[in-house]
């Protein structure tokens, strides 16, 4: 009795409707629409807050060539964990549960929690849940390493040199 309760419940939360918003990505032109919102929302508002804090971290080279290997291993590891094992038990509640997880983890990565991030991993969020729900749910495997190598180079690379570039001219 207490059993059959349990598979009713679970799925109830497999087959539970999703606001319209979330509707899974299905074609080639909603994915490079949302690729190209998300990537460049996300990047603006990131590098924007932390200019104005004054906040870009230093890296030696060996110290980078680690964070590049983790940068790959996290996006896969948060891929399988976040969004493919909560999809499988409870469908797409299991994916909605994964992905507030994904951004609540997010917020946690530095002391204090950097929580001006909360738009940009909900629009992440957001763009997971919608592939996964959809046809193309495979490239996340492919989209969030690359995010993950795109925003370390960034940071090693363009931001330092943006940052002397517009004191030059302050």
């Amino acid at each position: 009795m207490q059993i059959d309760k349990l598979q009713k419940f679970r799925q109830r939360l497999v087959n539970l409707s999703l606001p319209r918003f979330l509707n899974p990505i299905d074609s080639s032109r909603q994915l490079i629409l949302w690729l190209v919102l998300s990537f460049s929302i996300a990047l603006i508002a990131i590098n924007l807050i932390n200019w104005l804090r004054g906040d870009y971290p230093s890296f030696t080279w060996e110290a980078f060539k680690n964070l590049l290997l983790i940068a790959v291993v996290a996006g896969l590891a948060e891929e399988v964990l976040f969004r493919g094992f909560s999809r499988y038990m409870l469908g797409n509640a299991g994916l909605v549960i994964g992905t507030i997880l994904w951004i609540g983890a997010h917020q946690f990565d530095s002391s204090p929690p950097p929580f001006h991030r909360i738009p940009t991993d909900m629009l992440w969020g957001i763009f997971y849940l919608k592939l996964w729900r959809g046809k193309y749910w495979k490239l996340s495997f492919i989209i969030h390493p690359s995010w993950n190598i795109g925003i370390l180079l960034w940071w090693q690379f363009v931001f330092p040199w943006l940052t002397r570039l517009s004191l030059l001219y302050i």
